[in-house]
């Protein structure tokens, strides 16, 4: 199982999703179902797809399919929600990168220790969260975020 697609809210949606496509080493294309201001950063493989919408773009269930593209009364500036994803960029050339487009970004352990790992997180145009893990702690996070580890980690 793994995830397809996912959407987050963006105040600039192409820069945001240009930015991605760049940390993802794939391609920006329109999101039209999204709107005339939406778009889409594709993974190199084209596995993952990050939809960026403007911020306060809400779905809404219809008996036929969701409707996209209504508008939140008060669009808020952050989110409960954020979304960790493995990338193959070095988290030094993420950083670079962060830094250029102005948005907050830095290593945070996540389980501390020799078994554990850390993730980079990326605060995109510093409201919405991303946690990334280069390949180095990909690898890590695969070793340790298990149902035993995490148990193990947490005294569960």
């Amino acid at each position: 199982m793994k995830f397809q697609h996912c959407s987050i809210p963006a105040d600039d949606p192409k820069k945001a999703a240009e930015t991605l496509s760049r940390i993802f080493g794939g391609e920006l294309t329109r999101f039209p179902p999204g709107g005339p201001d939406a778009w889409m950063a594709w993974s190199k493989d084209q596995s993952l797809q990050l939809e960026c919408t403007p911020r306060g773009t809400v779905l809404i269930p219809d008996n036929d399919e969701v409707i996209l593209g209504a508008r939140a009364e008060s669009p808020t500036r952050h989110s409960e929600v954020h979304i960790g994803i493995c990338v193959d960029m070095p988290k030094e050339e993420i950083l670079e990168i962060a830094k250029e487009v102005g948005w907050p970004a830095y290593p945070s352990v996540r389980i501390p220790g020799e078994d554990g790992f850390s993730v980079l997180e990326l605060w995109v145009e510093g409201k919405f969260l991303l946690e990334l893990t280069d390949p180095v702690e990909t690898a890590r996070l695969e070793r340790s975020v298990t149902v035993e580890g995490w148990k193990a980690a947490f005294g569960l």
